[in-house]
């Protein structure tokens, strides 16, 4: 399969994205009586020397559950929380959903931070600190730093009690896997409350800044919902990505290619200011089955891989091939012209 193919499946399966309505894949607590879907996720990532930058975006919609009288949908929004667990404190700022499009188009051809340590700084219990709270847009972003699953739950609890909604599901699940989490180190947690709608509503992309050793996405969080789901990264690298290190989480290398500098700044200024080199490497990373497969996140590295050398071996080994037998006859050639010579000479 040649670039342009890979390309071509990475494109056809972004705009999958767009038409397909699954269940959500990112961690989701639905927080009042409905099931969240959506139509697609995607999310760019841009990482060098310890730092990341994750922009992720969202189409989603609700489905009430039945009631006396299902035919009746609600007027009124109906909310989501959705949770990210982080290995450092981000900076938090809104994004654009330019970037994906314009990512896009190049596969197919080949703003003031608002984070700060708030005046607000609350302890809702012993294990669980809100450090940071804003609202940007749609979204009502909680940054948590927590050292307990079971304190977490209590506070989604009063948190969403506090604004009269109901006790939400799942929280067992949430404490469980915030529980997993936090052994590996993760003890910040972003909450972000969205209002959704019962149509198509794509939720404006949140731009995170932040401290990771490796290439870091979360995909064990989603496993709190069930269903089939696809997923789709975007990576920008200085280096190439090491596949080995992409396999344990499940995703596929759809794509990769070296693509310039001021290509990723018409993309997004920030992503191409996050670097110094001119050519920068785009990978392209693909999911889709249950999510409760996915039982580890992304952590990937990049630089040497003997899987590229092999590659490499293998895609030059038949014009290898090609130019030693070339040589060989070349000096068989060579040999029989010097027998000749030889022979003249000698009966003179």
């Amino acid at each position: 399969m040649n670039w342009k193919t890979l390309g071509l499946s990475a494109l056809l399966l972004s705009i999958s994205l767009l038409t397909q309505p699954t269940l959500c894949d990112r961690g989701v607590i639905p927080v009042e009586p409905a099931v969240v879907y959506q139509s697609g996720q995607l999310a760019t990532i841009a990482w060098k020397d310890g730092e990341e930058i994750l922009i992720i975006s969202t189409s989603l919609y609700v489905r009430p559950t039945l009631t006396e009288t299902p035919l009746i949908l609600p007027q009124k929004p109906l909310y989501a929380l959705e949770f990210i667990p982080l290995p450092s404190i981000p900076e938090v700022e809104e994004g654009d959903l330019n970037v994906f499009r314009l990512l896009e188009s190049i596969i197919r051809t080949t703003t003031q931070t608002v984070f700060y340590e708030p005046n607000l700084r609350e302890a809702s219990s012993k294990t669980v600190e809100v450090i940071y709270h804003e609202i940007i847009g749609v979204h009502e972003i909680n940054i948590l730093k927590a050292d307990s699953g079971k304190s977490t739950a209590e506070w989604v609890l009063r948190f969403l009690s506090n604004k009269s909604f109901p006790k939400p599901l799942m929280l067992e699940e949430l404490s469980s896997i915030v529980d997993a989490y936090l052994i590996e180190g993760y003890s910040y947690l972003v909450f972000d409350l969205i209002s959704l709608s019962t149509t198509l509503k794509t939720v404006k992309p949140l731009v995170y800044k932040f401290r990771s050793e490796k290439i870091y996405y979360p995909l064990k969080a989603s496993s709190i919902i069930n269903g089939y789901s696809s997923i789709t990264l975007y990576l920008l690298t200085a280096d190439r990505v090491k596949p080995e290190s992409v396999e344990p989480s499940g995703l596929k290398i759809a794509f990769e290619a070296k693509i310039s500098r001021s290509n990723v700044e018409k993309a997004d200024k920030r992503l191409a200011d996050f670097f110094s080199e001119d050519v920068i490497w785009l990978t392209v990373l693909t999911w889709n089955g249950y999510l409760s497969e996915l039982t580890g996140d992304l952590k990937a590295e990049v630089g040497f891989s003997i899987i590229h050398l092999k590659n490499e071996l293998a895609f030059s080994a038949p014009i290898s091939t090609a130019l030693i037998l070339t040589a060989l006859v070349y000096v068989y050639e060579f040999r029989n012209v010097l027998k000749r010579i030889l022979r003249r000479t000698a009966s003179n």
